[in-house]
């Protein structure tokens, strides 16, 4: 049994969806609807019954989801690549919502949102400790750390 139990479930489901948009029936497709199948994939990922417009995803990041994909550079996709399409835009996925998180945690505004001269000691230390000053500052007490245990062991 392999370790994916699932995989000849989403294979099948994979093929499916291909053959969709494989009108002609020449086994390839073009990046237009390689697009399209990235677009029913992100709906699937957002809980949706049917294929949804709004994919977030410039032209740039899709060429280079299509790249990825794209291993022979014939500009076309054919059906044994449609996992590797399936990871591609799951990785682009994850760097999405990574560098929102980052955004995030990091953004002026989440800062800037505990403000005013009636803050309380514990709202200051918030502040501060939420700032990316602080977190540069804690990374580089830690490099002078390990650069002091370093030397005190060469003694």
């Amino acid at each position: 049994m392999s370790i994916d139990k699932f995989s000849k479930k989403r294979n099948a489901f994979l093929i499916t969806l291909f053959r969709k948009y494989d009108k002609d029936g020449v086994q390839k497709l073009d990046k237009a609807n390689v697009f399209e199948i990235t677009k029913e994939l992100h709906s699937l990922v957002n809980g949706l019954d049917e294929k949804s417009e709004e994919i977030d995803m410039t032209q740039l990041q899709f060429e280079q989801v299509f790249t990825l994909l794209d291993k022979d550079g014939s500009g076309f996709m054919d059906p044994k690549e449609m996992v590797d399409l399936l990871q591609a835009y799951e990785t682009w996925l994850y760097e999405k919502q990574y560098k929102s998180a980052m955004e995030d945690l990091y953004s002026e505004n989440q800062v800037d949102s505990i403000q005013g001269d009636n803050l309380t000691l514990i709202d200051k230390a918030l502040k501060f400790n939420s700032g990316p000053k602080y977190e540069l500052g804690m990374n580089i007490i830690t490099i002078l750390n390990i650069f002091t245990v370093f030397v005190r062991a060469l003694q």
